[in-house]
């Protein structure tokens, strides 16, 4: 009973260790280039929302949750002007990864094309409307891309947006707004600010008394963003928590402790949503039984240890270095990343296997090895020759590989990553 005990609580710590923060998908491109649309998030609940944070909240009328900066709070004072934001009359700097949107000129219709690599949409023959961060906008002004360029007030296309309207507005779209205040718990809102407050609570009275704290959030994305302006103020109640990045697929990340709990994880499968990703339910369910057994040897081995401490450390160390390297391969396709995660925790470390979407020219599979190959030819999968993939990248660099994963899986895979290449 007591080595159950110590094998069941072994096996609660590791695995609530790997556990990871509640998370969602961003469902809309509110907060480009911030955060783009299909990005994992992470949400801390119950943390103390400031100025500036972003946060995860329900919108009205609906169960779709996504994500908004905090701009004003309970006392503030806002007021947009001419796309500057003011808060308790002090200018307000909107983010530097922040979308704006701007009209660009070109004499010589051909040279817009030139900015087809930024988000755009086409006007006219000599007009085109790019949405851009400060960077891309420099980015255009040093290469002479077009004639003139200059930043507009609002998208027509999202004209049926009806901006909040208080008797105190001074205009009527995303770039003039306000001035506005946020009420505080306790105060009275009368029927000119019920407004910013009715498509999350419908008042009918003349005079409502705020019972619970509201916040004013903007999209990154400033131009066209749902936000605020749109749907009101936010109540503290529809309000899930602080929200951050969350794994976002980049060669570049190097939290070690992360990768470390994702790869102690035999459950981390089914803690993420990518685009595709090759995995076979057989293959969980036979390494997490692999990993579990492990686990319960290291656990085994543990509880004897009073008993005979070389050998105890001995069969617990065999068992938890069993557990970290026990995996399977597998090909994980992001909305804008691909990434290889090899069954040996070496390599892992040891290797790049994360590819940019964008920096992928193509990518080839070749061989034999399918479901159910190793046991027509009657032979060990570890002495079959797998199959071959070829990452050819835009710089020129190959990448080459074998591996057990499924031709038929990997050929699904690549599909996938062809259509995000070409989108």
């Amino acid at each position: 009973m007591k080595f159950l005990k110590s094998s069941i609580l072994f096996g609660l710590l590791c695995l609530s260790c790997s556990k990871p923060p509640g998370f969602l998908i961003m469902p809309d491109s509110s907060m480009e280039t911030t955060i783009t649309k299909g990005t994992r998030l992470s949400i801390e609940p119950k943390a103390q929302i400031s100025r500036n944070d972003l946060i995860a909240f329900y919108l009205p009328a609906a169960s779709e949750i996504t994500c908004r900066r905090v701009v004003g709070i309970p006392g503030d004072k806002i007021e947009i002007n001419k796309g500057v934001i003011f808060i308790n009359n002090h200018r307000f700097d909107r983010p530097a990864s922040g979308k704006t949107l701007y009209s660009a000129y070109c004499k010589d219709s051909t040279r817009l094309n030139l900015l087809s690599a930024y988000e755009h949409k086409i006007y006219n023959d000599h007009y085109w409307m790019v949405y851009v961060t400060k960077d891309q906008l420099q980015q255009i002004l040093n290469q002479h891309l077009t004639d003139s360029i200059h930043e507009l007030g609002f998208d027509s296309t999202y004209a049926y947006r009806e901006i909040i309207r208080t008797n105190t507005s001074k205009g009527f779209n995303h770039y003039y707004f306000g001035p506005i205040f946020l009420p505080k718990i306790g105060d009275t809102l009368t029927a000119d600010n019920q407004a910013l407050i009715n498509h999350y609570m419908p008042i009918a009275s003349d005079a409502y008394v705020v019972s619970e704290n509201y916040f004013f959030c903007i999209g990154d994305k400033f131009s066209d963003a749902m936000d605020s302006r749109v749907f009101g103020l936010v109540p503290k109640s529809k309000i899930l928590g602080i929200v951050k990045e969350y794994q976002k697929p980049n060669p570049a990340n190097s939290n070690l402790l992360f990768k470390t709990l994702r790869f102690l994880s035999p459950f981390w499968i089914y803690c993420t949503m990518p685009v595709y990703r090759t995995f076979s339910v057989l293959q969980v369910i036979l390494v997490s039984i692999l990993k579990i057994a492990f686990l319960s040897v290291a656990a085994y081995a543990l509880y004897h240890y009073p008993e005979n401490p070389v050998v105890s450390i001995i069969v617990a160390a065999f068992g938890i270095l069993a557990f970290l390297v026990t995996g399977s391969d597998e090909i994980i396709v992001y909305k804008d990343a691909v990434e290889y995660r090899s069954g040996s925790i070496l390599k892992r470390f040891r290797e790049k296997r994360v590819f940019k979407i964008s920096d992928i020219r193509s990518v080839t599979a070749d061989g034999l090895y399918d479901t159910g190959f190793e046991l027509a030819k009657g032979s060990n999968p570890a002495f079959t020759s797998f199959n071959k993939v070829e990452i050819t990248l835009k710089n020129g660099e190959v990448y080459k590989f074998q591996t057990p994963i499924y031709i038929s899986k990997l050929k699904k895979a690549i599909a996938e990553i062809g259509k995000l290449i070409q989108d």
